[in-house]
């Protein structure tokens, strides 16, 4: 059985979606490749520039492309393709995805508040993780990238009951082939 994604500490840069990639990328090859999520980040936001866009999905061409720089190498390594998977689709998909869920409900179901005090703290906007198994059938585990002492060792969990048309807290997931 191969390990999870292993849970990775972005610190204070904003380089989620790219700890997320390569996270899904290292569990792929399942052969302790280091993938280099801060290059990767620089990247990224060097094609971006200054320009408005989904970083995710232009991270996703890039490592298409260019490839994924590996940590203390000159090698990349590249994905063949990806394919967006339909937000409800997530629960009990086989393999880890790249999602972009409303960090503010797990924070809500780790700690265990009520709905009505997750309304109230919701936050503006989404963050990248990764989703790595289906606990049951209402209840997905999720890799954060914001270190072991976050959470559940680095994880936390969301329930499908949560999930509603009007407000979603899995806004986006990317499906990864290498």
């Amino acid at each position: 059985m191969r390990a999870l994604p292993r849970i990775r500490n972005q610190k204070n840069s904003p380089h989620c979606y790219a700890a997320a990639i390569c996270g899904v990328v290292e569990y792929h090859l399942d052969d302790g490749t280091r993938l280099d999520e801060e290059d990767f980040h620089d990247e990224v936001m060097e094609i971006l520039g200054n320009r408005r866009a989904n970083t995710t999905k232009v991270a996703l061409k890039h490592a298409r492309d260019f490839g994924i720089p590996v940590k203390n190498s000159g090698r990349r390594v590249l994905i063949k393709d990806y394919k967006p998977v339909r937000p409800g689709d997530v629960w009990g998909y086989p393999e880890p995805l790249v999602i972009g869920c409303d960090i503010e409900t797990g924070e809500s179901l780790t700690k265990r508040l009520s709905k009505k005090s997750y309304i109230k703290r919701r936050l503006r906007g989404y963050h990248e993780c990764v989703y790595v198994e289906t606990i049951s059938v209402a209840v997905i585990r999720i890799a954060n990238s914001w270190g072991t002492k976050w959470g559940d060792k680095g994880y936390f969990y969301l329930k499908r009951t949560m999930q509603k048309s009007n407000d979603p807290f899995i806004m986006d997931a990317h499906e990864i082939f290498i």
